[in-house]
């Protein structure tokens, strides 16, 4: 018993002894309860607490993704064939975003010199990228025409 609960039970019984008498052994099984009960939740239920915190904050941060997932989606307007190719460019995005943060952290600690931030190809993996955007650039600049070089004239230059 603390030095705090021993006062909270002298001044009890003081109070209640004058005013009730009978009631002077209700409240003292009161703070002895109290006392007893703190001391079973210290034990036995601390991690159940810790255990329910975090899964509240697993669903708070399940609820802030797809908040994000959907907001990334209008904002790009993003379509996706079937609800498991979503789930599969979901996972990607939300793989894509905690690795930018964790750029972004070693970043703001002068580890980097640039920093990442969404875009439109967050959904999409680092092969799918290439895929798609090298295709484009190749379609749009068309074939490169090589030309040898002349190292002989090179070599007339110098001399």
């Amino acid at each position: 018993m603390t030095a705090q609960d021993q006062t909270c039970l002298l001044l009890l019984i003081r109070f209640y002894g004058a005013v009730m008498r009978e009631r002077v052994v209700v409240v003292a099984l009161w703070v002895i309860f109290r006392l007893y009960f703190s001391l079973y939740m210290a034990a036995t239920l601390r991690p159940i607490k810790i255990g329910m915190k975090k899964s509240i904050l697993l669903k708070v941060n399940a609820a802030s993704e797809s908040t994000k997932w959907e907001s990334y989606k209008r904002k790009y307007g993003k379509m996706y064939k079937n609800s498991e190719d979503e789930a599969i460019h979901k996972a990607i995005y939300l793989k894509n975003m905690r690795e930018i943060e964790i750029h972004n952290s070693h970043y703001r600690k002068g580890e980097f010199p640039y920093w990442k931030e969404e875009n439109e190809f967050t959904d999409l993996t680092e092969d799918e990228f290439r895929h798609y955007y090298r295709s484009i650039l190749m379609e749009e600049r068309g074939p490169i025409n090589y030309v040898k070089s002349n190292n002989n004239a090179n070599k007339e230059k110098r001399k």
